[in-house]
């Protein structure tokens, strides 16, 4: 994933000090229920602010040859492996972290 690994390879390369490479991070509450997959995943999202905080959007479907929902996300849903017995969804309201990959929508 570009936004995970090449951009900070490039800003290391670049001499960035090694703590400011990786793109920032925040708790985002989804604003609808989110399912899990058996693998670890990354959510194409909205992040906006609104009365409650920073909420977070989904971009519609997430399949890899969806690029239009890529071109309007300004971050990703950092979303956890689904464990056997585990949970098989996050449900709205659930906070999630999420990767900042643009500028947040106010």
């Amino acid at each position: 994933m570009f936004w995970q690994f090449v951009v900070p390879a490039l800003r290391r390369m670049g001499g960035w000090p090694k703590e400011r490479c990786k793109l920032p991070r925040v708790k985002v509450q989804i604003n609808e229920d989110v399912w899990l997959d058996p693998r670890p995943e990354f959510h194409r999202v909205v992040v906006r602010w609104t009365s409650s905080g920073l909420a977070a959007f989904s971009t519609g479907g997430q399949r890899s040859s969806r690029v239009a929902s890529l071109a309007g996300a300004n971050g990703f849903l950092a979303l956890p492996a689904k464990v056997e017995g585990g949970k098989s969804k996050l449900e709205k309201g659930s906070l999630v972290e999420a990767v900042i990959v643009g500028e947040l929508q106010v």
